[in-house]
């Protein structure tokens, strides 16, 4: 190295003799690992005192940009320009309250909104590949391994950074998260619910990014920060209060909670299902520990629509409570037929401090189920994901194993994996009497799948829409149904008629069911207390039969649930809730869905005993690939329309075309657009 200075400027020798050595680092005549002139030298050079030299390489030390070492070896050694010692500013400033988490979050918002924005114009395969092993690699940390989740989230985020191609994002915003996880501990709160949200929206940020969709990418991000800054910030000021009561769990229990309200009952009304009979059967326990009296009452969606539209000043039947699908929340709530829960979530006397929705249901799942229009109407009633199941021992045969290869000239698909492979496999399975299956010849016809379009709520049709990408209507209310991706659904739903039972324009629910459970069907998609009853070996010939899958390309499904609500005109609230609150507890979920109910709570979804069953593990899968059902207040007039599309089409009245042209048409008239 030979570089030589010029004489310092006598007014300021200080400041000049740090800017000539900062500039020759900057330039490049000064390289990482070069040291700088012996000091006798360097005070020559800069015609200035032993002192002045001193305190200007202690300032440039401190910058970063040179490591003083001592010794016969050492000297004023050039560092690699990094964010090191911005990253300590930074880090000192957080702490001493000079940058609050709040202006961090505005910070983050204007940074990382444009970085996943950039990264997802610019994503190329390896780069989408590289994010996607990452996102693998947090998800096998999230359930005991908080540590190491909190450092592959940061290396996800710096990844997205290098992905722009800018290396100035990717300097500071390793600054920022070198400084930001620092501060987890202290002001997140470490929760099972809140780890599986965070990478629940990296996912989508991810699923995003790799669809190269920049807006979508952006305004997930967005979200993603703003909402765990509120929660860090809800952390933060818990520091600073102090409870005038601290009520423990186990200073609290439904027998004194409910003693205000013993004698009182309550009248419920649901969806006939298994899970409701059970919930019936479980009543009598909370009875007996309350003195609360419990009238369950059912029936078809219809018959509980029609109870719930009688005028209750016209009714001695005024019904508390009822539990209905999520996408009519909306109506409700605009009709003033339900209050918000705040109402009684706030009352500690009738609070159970060991449930708190916002804790124990997956965050996505409650909001689907509950919110409207950003309050919260209910407590989610059971989840209900559509995920597809078919016959494994059929699927894993040797004789159809070789002779679906010969006969499509490639493995046979299991699980199938894009929905030409299912087609293939549904084709493939259907067989008339008297042909050979697995070895054993047909006494009857068996088929390959059991989709209806008769079915009042569209259920089959619309699962399939929502795992191939469409949608109706989006949630702001823009109409899709006329969309080509809804198009080419209707097509295929109506290309697997052909594989299904004759019958099949007639079919309702306990039709499919049975047809499934006589084992003379390869495969359905449905909901997981329909895949409860085919589990019971007491009711079903496919019990231990069936392997479970996600949707095939997408793996995308209908976040559906039904959400338990209470009257607003319900004189005994108070008892209600007390209610609600006890078969939403883990105790009683956990039996609810041994028995064959379908739980929202995580912990449950979770627990070993549960995931024994087989097609829960597919259940927690469903959580990374859910799309929000509408809650509009027309929601069930669309899906009406939706359900006249569909009959026209699979009856030949008109192509799915012209069908989903109609519907659309039909939905914009009602929603004036």
């Amino acid at each position: 190295m030979s570089i030589t200075f010029k004489k310092t400027h006598q007014k300021r020798i200080f400041q000049d003799l740090v800017d000539q050595i900062e500039t020759a680092i900057i330039d490049g005549s000064l390289k990482p690992g070069e040291k700088l002139p012996a000091e006798r030298e360097m005070i020559e050079m800069f015609a200035t005192s032993r002192n002045t030299l001193r305190e200007s390489l202690r300032v440039l030390e401190q910058k970063g940009l040179i490591e003083i070492k001592t010794g016969v070896k050492g000297g004023a050694i050039i560092r690699k320009i990094n964010t090191e010692q911005i990253t300590e500013s930074l880090a000192f400033l957080i702490r001493s309250r000079n940058v609050a988490l709040s202006h961090l979050a505005e910070f983050r918002e204007g940074l990382e909104g444009n970085i996943v924005a950039i990264a997802a114009e610019r994503a190329t395969i390896t780069d989408i590949k590289r994010l996607k092993a990452i996102l693998k690699d947090a998800k096998k940390n999230i359930d005991d391994d908080w540590e190491s989740f909190i450092r592959i989230d940061k290396e996800l985020h710096i990844e997205l950074a290098r992905m722009t191609g800018n290396p100035i994002y990717t300097s500071v915003i390793k600054m920022v998260y070198e400084n930001i996880h620092n501060y987890y501990d202290r002001f997140f709160p470490n929760e099972f619910r809140l780890v599986w949200e965070n990478y629940d929206d990296l996912y989508k940020i991810v699923q995003a990014v790799s669809r190269r969709d920049a807006k979508e990418a952006r305004s997930l991000t967005l979200r993603h920060i703003h909402k765990f800054h509120d929660y860090m910030k809800d952390k933060e000021q818990q520091e600073h209060v102090s409870p005038v009561v601290n009520r423990s769990a186990s200073a609290w229990s439904y027998k004194e909670a409910a003693k205000p309200f013993a004698g009182q009952t309550i009248r419920v009304i649901g969806e006939t299902s298994l899970g409701w009979d059970v919930y019936n059967n479980l009543k009598s326990e909370f009875e007996a520990l309350t003195g609360i009296k419990i009238i369950m009452e059912n029936g078809s969606i219809s018959e509980v629509d029609t109870k719930l539209s009688v005028n209750p000043d016209k009714t001695d039947k005024v019904y508390d409570a009822f539990a209905v699908g999520c996408y009519k929340i909306g109506s409700f709530a605009e009709k003033n037929m339900i209050i918000e829960i705040d109402e009684l979530f706030n009352v500690p006397h009738i609070q159970d401090p060991n449930f708190d929705p916002r804790r124990d249901i997956h965050p996505f799942v409650w909001k689907s189920s509950s919110e409207w229009q950003g309050k919260y109407y209910g407590i989610t009633y059971e989840f209900i994901p559509p995920i597809i199941g078919f016959r494994k021992d059929l699927a894993e045969h040797p004789d159809e194993c070789r002779d679906f290869k010969l006969t499509y000239g490639y493995e046979l698909p299991n699980p199938p994996k894009t929905f030409l492979e299912y087609y293939d496999l549904i084709e493939f399975f259907t067989r008339k009497k008297g042909r050979m299956l697995a070895g054993i010849k047909l006494d009857r016809p068996f088929y390959g799948n059991v989709f209806s379009p008769s079915l009042s709520e569209l259920d089959d049709f619309y699962n399939l829409l929502v795992g191939m990408g469409g949608q109706l209507v989006t949630t702001e209310g823009k109409i899709l149904s006329d969309t080509l991706i809804n198009i080419k659904a209707l097509d295929y739903f109506i290309s697997l008629q052909k594989f299904a039972p004759p019958d099949i324009l007639e079919y309702d629910y306990t039709n499919k069911l049975a047809d499934m459970a006589s084992g003379y069907i390869f495969t359905d998609f449905s909901y997981p207390d329909y895949f409860a009853h085919l589990e019971n070996p007491e009711n079903s010939y496919v019990s231990g039969k069936l392997s479970y899958c996600l949707c095939p390309d997408t793996g995308l499904t209908n976040a559906l649930s039904h959400t338990w609500c209470i009257s607003s005109f319900s004189k005994n609230r108070e008892a209600v809730w007390l209610w609600l609150q006890w078969i939403t507890s883990f105790d009683v979920q956990k039996r609810w869905q041994l028995k064959g109910g379908s739980t929202p709570r995580l912990d449950v979804m979770h627990d070993p005993d549960i995931l024994k069953i087989p097609y829960m593990p597919t259940v927690n899968d469903t959580l990374n690939y859910l799309v929000e059902d509408i809650k509009l207040p027309q929601a069930n007039d669309i899906y009406g329309i939706g359900v006249q599309a569909v009959s026209k089409a699979t009856r030949g009245e008109l192509t799915s075309e012209a069908a989903m042209r109609w519907a659309a048409n039909t939905q914009r008239k009602l929603l004036n657009q």
